[in-house]
């Protein structure tokens, strides 16, 4: 079986940020050069001084956590100025009349991961951290870091 490509591993947002993962539109990022996501789940130690040598675990404790980081290119175009400008938001700050303003309104945004054969991870995310960078002699360039706040869902591709 050949390998997918990670070109196709695509991040999508929200166009507005409601509550309802499922009942939003969602646009691809612009710009995108890399995409990654981790799924973790925490244990809980309930190893005392009756567990001898041995770790002992609570079966089915700890919380799970669903993390994406991606980054791009910054692009002077309208569609992804639009973009960049969702991720800032995200990212709990607005431009309010040319000035940076705290938003503490949409520090969630609903997020989508797709990968090439159409399954899709979909959920809630906190935006940790955005950073854009730009090099002397480099292209202009962002990163983007999500956390999961509630449940990650996971849908197979729709069959044509």
């Amino acid at each position: 079986m050949a390998g997918f490509k990670g070109n196709n591993l695509l991040l999508y947002m929200a166009t507005s940020g409601t509550a309802t993962p499922a009942a939003e539109d969602y646009v691809k990022v612009a710009a995108l050069r890399g995409t990654s996501y981790t799924i973790n789940k925490s244990t809980i130690d309930a190893n005392n001084k009756d567990s001898g040598a041995w770790n002992v675990l609570v079966e089915g404790g700890g919380l799970k956590t669903f993390s994406i980081t991606a980054d791009g290119v910054w692009l002077g175009n309208n569609q992804a100025s639009g973009h960049h400008g969702r991720l800032m938001r995200a990212a709990g700050f607005n431009v309010n009349q040319g000035a940076l303003v705290n938003d503490t309104v949409t520090t969630h945004w609903n997020f989508q991961i797709v990968d090439e054969a159409g399954f899709t991870l979909t959920g809630r995310f906190n935006v940790d951290s955005f950073s854009r960078t730009g090099e002397l002699n480099g292209l202009d360039t962002w990163t983007i870091t999500l956390t999961s706040s509630g449940t990650v869902t996971w849908a197979e591709p729709v069959a044509p």
